[in-house]
């Protein structure tokens, strides 16, 4: 019998969680019993818990949900404990004489009980386990597994991603009775049920020797989180991928101390979380994120090393200028993907990299970026880019700040006399504007100066700082003016086209822009 918030995998490996059991009588009639899930995978679902006008349960994702029936042979019927899967993966894979082999009243193929013994002996050389997609439930240690959880110490891996586990104290007992473990990965699991928490935190044993923990895919909250790190105290690899995790839920998390490497592949973080400057982290993976622009901060990254930031929504150079300062011991950048480049050749975009990233006085010894976007990068890579940038500014082709360090060191170090830049360079830095930013809801105003080369996304990137609003919940527009030269509050005009540079609007001097909620 299935029960709420139970997980559950259909026979082609789709897993989703029961929000309902009940009845839908209006289509299987009164004595079907019907599931209301929600998929893991929302585009499978059809709606978001309502038939016909009817409220049955709540996703949390809009239109993942579908209503299946309880008999239906989609569904596996396969539910194992944890040490019923590692018998029926490992014990199988030992001996071709199989027999029935009993753990209370559910039979696993495994070993008789006359070679309990040499299957015990088996499990004290495994190091490495992987149950993916083992169907693992719960723990449930009953007198007949006790024997061979003992001979379970030398195990220092293990992979139980997508399955149904549901309880964080079925990952506690596991952990608990693999004193060796140093890797764990619980991808795909949704950690549903909790004990109260007081309660739960009370319980908690650490775990001496975890090293690495993989939570991909698991959209736990940030609490929930803060127990692990408290059962695992000694993290220094964390997988956080594919959680849609915000700034605010990176800020809520207490980090372990100890912790090197995050993975926070394809969340939803608007910019680089500060609050990693003053950790330990040296190896950040940001990848399919929305981050918009990098700003300076207050405390730059000095442990950070390596910092991929692929397919994000960054659009101008400024970012991109910004990054060794920010970044000042990087070795290691991963940004393609971003549409910044998306009109670039490779060559081009490497060259260009390479000469805004390069780090100075040092970039000629190679003690600065050895690497971008995968591809090595040599004393003589850095230096034919940074003569090729420096004859781009001077020629017009580039616009840069020459009144930057990095424009006055490219020159003392080339030995080339200062020149006067073509005035389509001087442009660049003539046409700031100074622009009011407009909260409609909160009813602030805030002044900022920005340049016409901006793109529309680097100015919304703006707003998402100043105003701590998520880029896709909030709308820009600007009042079309009269005659009279007034602003016509009805007549407005949304900046929708993000590629679009500010000089293509007819803003001037003073320029006002509205922000609002889309839903507005």
């Amino acid at each position: 019998m299935f029960n709420v918030l139970d997980r559950i995998t259909t026979v082609d490996g789709h897993l989703a969680t029961i929000k309902y059991v009940g009845k839908l009588e209006e289509v299987w009639g009164d004595e079907e019993i019907a599931l209301g899930v929600e998929w893991d995978d929302p585009t499978r679902g059809k709606h978001d818990g309502s038939h016909n006008g009817r409220r049955y349960f709540t996703t949390d994702k809009a239109k993942a949900g579908s209503f299946l029936k309880a008999s239906s042979v989609k569904i596996s019927k396969e539910r194992r404990t944890f040490l019923e899967a590692l018998v029926y993966r490992y014990g199988v894979a030992l001996s071709h004489n199989f027999e029935e082999f009993r753990f209370g009243k559910k039979a696993v193929e495994c070993y008789g009980l006359q070679k309990l013994d040499k299957l015990r002996s088996d499990f004290e050389k495994l190091t490495y386990v992987s149950l993916n997609r083992y169907s693992v439930v719960s723990f449930t240690s009953t007198p007949d597994t006790r024997s061979i959880l003992s001979k379970l110490g030398n195990i220092s891996t293990l992979d139980i991603s997508f399955n149904l586990i549901n309880r964080a104290e079925t990952v506690w007992d596991i952990a608990d009775n693999l004193p060796g473990l140093t890797e764990l990965n619980l991808s795909g699991n949704r950690l549903l049920l909790w004990a109260d928490s007081e309660k739960c935190d009370e319980a908690l044993i650490p775990h001496a020797k975890l090293r690495s923990l993989k939570m991909a895919s698991t959209c736990m909250k940030p609490g929930h989180l803060n127990l692990f790190f408290k059962k695992f105290p000694l993290i220094e690899k964390l997988d956080l991928a594919y959680n849609g995790y915000s700034n605010q839920d990176i800020m809520d998390m207490q980090f372990p101390g100890s912790l090197q490497f995050i993975d926070l592949t394809s969340n939803i973080l608007s910019s680089v979380p500060n609050l990693f400057s003053r950790t330990k982290v040296n190896d950040i993976n940001l990848s399919q994120n929305i981050i918009t622009t990098l700003d300076k901060t207050e405390y730059p990254f000095y442990k950070v090393k390596k910092l991929l930031l692929k397919s994000n929504l960054l659009n101008d150079w400024n970012s991109i200028d910004i990054i060794p300062s920010m970044f000042p011991n990087l070795e290691e950048i991963h940004l393609a993907g971003n549409p910044l480049f998306v009109s670039m050749s490779v060559d081009e975009m490497m060259t260009l990299l390479t000469a805004r990233l390069s780090s100075g006085k040092d970039s000629l010894d190679n003690n600065g970026f050895f690497k971008i976007n995968g591809s090595d990068v040599t004393p003589d890579d850095i230096r034919n880019a940074e003569l090729y940038f420096v004859s781009k500014v001077r020629s017009g082709d580039i616009p840069f700040d020459l009144r930057s360090h990095k424009w006055s060191d490219l020159l003392n170090r080339y030995r080339i006399l200062p020149k006067t830049v073509s005035k389509s360079n001087n442009g660049f830095f003539r046409d700031r504007l100074k622009v009011f930013l407009v909260n409609t809801e909160r009813g602030i105003v805030k002044e900022r100066e920005i340049f016409k080369p901006y793109s529309i996304l680097r100015v919304k990137g703006i707003v998402s700082e100043l105003f701590n609003l998520a880029p896709l919940n909030f709308a820009v527009y600007y009042c079309l003016k009269n005659d009279s030269g007034v602003e016509d509050t009805d007549s407005r005009e949304f900046l929708e086209d993000n590629l679009a540079l500010v000089d293509s609007y007819e803003f001037t001097e003073g320029q006002k822009l509205y922000i609002t909620s889309k839903c507005s």
